[in-house]
């Protein structure tokens, strides 16, 4: 006899599908790196949004009991967290340290003239911005790493999924 699928097991397929729309997504991003003679185009905006929607199908099926109490509620927006922020906030990092380095090659050669830290991407505000994980709402747009943009709005879907299936007492 066999035992029922867990629901881990349910979504494996699932999984494989969300691992195929990132690295489509990622691919998007780079396509000078890697390249594929007579590849077809993809459009990463479509990649992004099914991505989205495979993953919200997961965690809404994951919270469909409802997240009973506030320490669970709690529990679930630090898995968020922990899943997102140390990944984006250390890549910003490295952004930082190469416009500090390209800054500091340009003042040594005396090329160029642009102020550092003033170019609309990368104003000094949008690295609080990208640490609070707002640049997503910016209406000014831009950002120290532009893709993140869809790493913020996750972030904050899943707070507001954390409250709409909050069961309060």
């Amino acid at each position: 006899m066999t035992t029922p699928p867990t629901d881990q097991h349910k979504f494996a397929a699932l999984d494989g599908i969300r691992g195929l729309l990132a690295l489509a997504v990622a691919y998007g991003h780079f396509p000078g790196i890697i390249y594929f003679p007579g590849a077809i185009k993809i459009n990463g905006g479509y990649c992004v949004d099914f991505f989205f929607l495979l993953s919200g199908f997961v965690i809404a099926y994951t919270t469909r009991q409802g997240l009973p109490t506030g320490p669970s509620v709690l529990s679930f927006i630090t898995r968020r967290i922990g899943r997102l922020w140390p990944l984006h906030v250390s890549l910003l990092g490295v952004l930082i340290l190469c416009k500090l380095q390209s800054t500091f090659v340009i003042w040594l050669t005396g090329k160029d003239k642009v102020i550092p830290f003033l170019e609309s991407s990368y104003e000094p505000y949008k690295i609080l911005t990208n640490l609070f994980m707002l640049q997503a709402f910016d209406p000014n747009g831009g950002s120290w790493n532009f893709p993140s943009w869809s790493i913020a709005a996750e972030f904050w879907v899943y707070i507001l999924l954390a409250l709409l299936v909050w069961k309060t007492p």
